[in-house]
């Protein structure tokens, strides 16, 4: 795409404003791919936006250049593979999701009812109790292990757990050095589950 442009500059021919729009968007995208390729999470859903702005390739390229476009598409998704299919590839991250999976089945409770009860909350904004200025958090992939029928949610803030009332789901995943643990503890709610990772509360 950045040849294209050239191109056409060197020809002195305007390049239009959505494939230049498109390349913007697909060098962020990149950027992004090899930010979290590690994380596994996501990675097909970023592929998918590269090849479908790729096909305004189609305006400005020549058939072969589609034909190796899409040979390099085909690459990348046979090299990811089930990247995206928890667990993992990693073996003993698939250990430890099995593990956790079987350890939340027994304190996690589904009820057959559509209500807050049956969800489980990550905030994803917290910090260290003892040191403020420090941000703590937990890895939001754990929740791939919690049994089927449970609504999983992610706070974008922690405002919600400052005022007693506020709290409508059944089940929180925190960070067990967080402020939002003593906020939790101030509350009322019970620690049913806690490693060094995070720690599982409830309401009840």
């Amino acid at each position: 795409m950045i040849i294209v442009c050239i191109r056409r500059a060197y020809y002195k021919k305007k390049v239009p404003s959505l494939f230049l729009i498109t390349l913007i968007g697909n060098s962020l995208i990149l950027l992004s791919f090899i930010e979290i390729y590690d994380l596994g999470v996501g990675a097909r859903h970023i592929l998918a936006l590269i090849v479908a702005n790729a096909v305004i390739l189609l305006m400005e390229t020549h058939f072969s250049v589609i034909l190796i476009m899409a040979a390099v598409c085909m690459a990348a998704i046979f090299r990811i593979g089930d990247a995206d299919m928890p667990p993992y590839r990693n073996a003993e991250y698939s250990e430890y999701m099995e593990q956790l999976k079987n350890e939340f089945a027994q304190v996690v409770l589904v009820s057959d009812s559509i209500s807050y009860d049956n969800v489980v909350t990550l905030p994803t904004v917290d910090y260290v109790a003892e040191n403020p200025g420090q941000n703590v958090g937990c890895y939001y992939g754990v929740m791939f292990a919690l049994p089927a029928g449970v609504g999983i949610s992610l706070d974008f803030g922690d405002i919600y757990y400052q005022e007693e009332g506020s709290l409508k789901a059944g089940y929180y995943l925190i960070h067990p050095k967080g402020m939002i643990r003593t906020r939790l503890d101030a509350q009322g709610m019970h620690c049913i589950y806690e490693t060094e990772d995070f720690a599982l509360y409830t309401r009840w």
